[in-house]
């Protein structure tokens, strides 16, 4: 099962027109800081690193970062926090932050019904919860608007306690997009998350795939 690289994933991301977040690579502080300029603050920084999975877990992901210093102090910390954990580092991935609610959508093939999309709460909510819903595809809009309205995380995303709610329009559309992609592109599996629900419109952060 052969895993796609970002470029390959981005390429068929950007095929289907799903919104994917600003991102430049630096490999020392001070590109950091310039490449946060470009992408615009705030920004959060990840380390690219060959032997690290979980970037979180490491130490290897700082967020909101909204001045120079802040980049230059995170850019420290995550060096620091690999050396630490004896994992190479590359440099840094330095991407607009997000804002909105947090989802996931993931995609596999089931033995049995084949190709099928999972949709649930993003970020580490999706193993602390559990709370997913599951379609086989190809989707209909009726498909797609019920899987976001079954999981729990439903009364969070359409507004809760007087916080706006999320383009929930938006979010349908990507659903359907993700299961147009899974369909034409003999995908085995992928997910995007977190993928942001914003108050109007949707931005892809972090995903993978495999063919």
């Amino acid at each position: 099962m052969p895993v796609l690289n970002q470029a390959q994933i981005k390429a068929i991301l950007q095929k289907y027109r799903i919104p994917l977040v600003k991102e430049l690579q630096a490999k020392t502080k001070e590109e950091a800081v310039k490449a946060a300029e470009k992408v615009g603050y705030p920004v959060v920084l990840k380390v690219i690193s060959k032997n690290v999975s979980h970037k979180t877990e490491v130490g290897g992901v700082e967020v909101n970062l909204k001045y120079k210093h802040e980049v230059e102090s995170a850019f420290d910390k995550i060096s620091k926090n690999m050396k630490h954990h004896k994992k190479t580092m590359q440099g840094v991935l330095v991407q607009q932050m997000g804002q909105g609610y947090e989802v996931i959508i993931g995609g596999s093939i089931d033995p049995q019904f084949g190709p099928t999309l999972m949709f649930g709460l993003g970020g580490v909510w999706v193993e602390a919860l559990e709370d997913v819903s599951f379609r086989v595809c190809p989707l209909t809009e009726k498909d797609a608007l019920e899987m976001v309205q079954q999981i729990k995380g439903y009364k969070v995303l359409k507004g809760f306690r007087g916080k706006p709610a999320g383009d929930l329009k938006a979010l349908v559309e990507i659903i359907l997009k993700c299961s147009k992609m899974m369909a034409e592109n003999r995908i085995r599996e992928f997910d995007i998350n977190p993928l942001f629900v914003q108050l109007d419109g949707v931005l892809a952060v972090d995903f993978r795939m495999s063919k």
